[in-house]
């Protein structure tokens, strides 16, 4: 039996197939005329945005689309490099009244070519159409991909044109040597390189210049919203053992936010380069990604909050042996002599940090946590809390002991 199309309702019945046949035919001629639209208008102007990587003829180029919400200038809408002429950057310009055309401008501020963009809105989203000269004697087809930036390792318009760093400075840590590392055009953003090579080395200093060109990546683009933005990045070596290495990145600046930078830590694996998870450095039951110690505290005008001081509350939540027990001791112990804020004192802000074994890390004197404020407001609790080795011993896995042993302990 062939395949029937459903009735409508209120129809003879000899007419109810002609009638549906017409309505679906009118539904489709709209639904073409609706894409016909779409990819006419609204379609360029969603891929009108972000970097772009392909050819124009057989030549490699990068391109980027400006966020025009951050532009005083509608006019300037991206620019883009031949990945063979990296130093030469021409900036594209929309050509007045016609959404999918642009003008090519050199740095002398004389138009080059036309460039004439759809876009194609498949499993990938492309840029397509054609590259025109400025008399006419030359044109080439553009085929341009969508440079996704949800995927890890994904290098974007500026860190594709950033190639080998220079050399600052070189420094010495006991028997280890490493130096200091940025691009001329950005002398702020600094990162580091191992002097060594072994697999390990080498994987870390290719993750470290990932991570310098991500840098000059953000700063770079944070520029072109206003050039009053803008960050300082400086990244040191804080211990070199035969196991690991931590490094320590300083973040100084805004892009607009209130966010005026801080510290990163992070402790490599030098057997083969990858990130330790400090997590394995500890037994199972002592493991806490997020712990925020204010349940401890029973709640505000109850019953049991008035038949018990929060000094008894603490006692009793840290005379069981355990690991955070010891990080809300020593929290406590570095924090008795400051001076108290809008916050209140220690005990207000201990209810106001969480402190997670992940992002732990090993120092010459112990092992260093971070209690991390939840919210903003009471940024002055953030502390690094210091544990001794001698404390941490008992909570270490059979893994963390072996790193411990691997340690130079003062």
């Amino acid at each position: 039996m062939g395949n029937k199309l459903p009735t409508l309702q209120g129809f003879p019945n000899h007419e109810k197939n002609t009638e549906m046949r017409q309505v679906i035919s009118c539904f489709f001629f709209l639904g073409m005329v609706f894409i016909q639209n779409c990819f006419a208008t609204d379609t360029i102007s969603i891929c009108q945005h972000g970097d772009w990587i392909g050819k124009i003829g057989g030549s490699p180029v990068v391109m980027r689309f400006f966020d025009q919400a951050f532009l005083d200038d509608e006019t300037i809408t991206g620019k883009y490099y031949y990945q063979n002429h990296k130093a030469q950057e021409l900036t594209l310009k929309r050509k007045q009244g016609l959404r999918n055309r642009w003008e090519e401008v050199d740095s002398l501020g004389k138009v080059t070519a036309t460039l004439t963009l759809s876009c194609n809105m498949g499993i990938l989203r492309e840029l397509v159409g054609q590259w025109q000269s400025s008399d006419n004697s030359k044109t080439l087809p553009i085929q341009l991909e969508y440079i996704r930036d949800d995927i890890q390792d994904q290098e974007g318009y500026y860190e594709l044109r950033l190639d080998a760093p220079q050399i600052v400075k070189t420094f010495q840590l006991g028997k280890h040597s490493y130096s200091m590392v940025a691009y001329p055009d950005t002398p702020d953003i600094q990162n580091i390189q191992l002097q060594g090579d072994s697999e390990g080395e080498r994987s870390i200093n290719r993750t470290l210049l990932k991570n310098l060109k991500r840098a000059v990546s953000s700063n770079l683009t944070c520029r072109e919203i206003s050039p009053k933005y803008g960050y300082e990045v400086t990244t040191k070596i804080l211990m070199w053992e035969k196991d690991f290495v931590v490094t320590q990145e300083a973040l100084k600046g805004d892009c607009g936010n209130t966010d005026d930078g801080g510290f990163d830590y992070e402790t490599y694996n030098l057997a083969d380069g990858a990130l330790e998870n400090l997590d394995d450095w500890f037994r199972e039951e002592e493991r806490f990604r997020s712990y925020n110690v204010s349940g401890i505290f029973k709640e505000d005008g109850s019953e049991e909050s008035a038949e018990i001081s929060e000094d008894d509350e603490i006692n009793a939540f840290v005379s069981k042996p355990s690991l955070i027990g010891e990080l809300v001791k020593h929290y406590l112990e570095q924090r008795k002599d400051t001076v108290a804020d809008s916050v209140g004192d220690a005990k207000e802000c201990l209810k106001e940090v969480t402190f997670s074994t992940k992002f732990a890390r090993p120092s010459p004197d112990g092992m260093i946590f971070q209690a991390m404020p939840d919210r903003n407001l009471v940024r002055a609790c953030k502390e690094e809390v210091l544990i001794p080795y001698s404390v941490v011993l008992p909570y270490l896995s059979d893994y963390g002991k072996a790193r411990l042993s691997s340690i130079s302990i003062k």
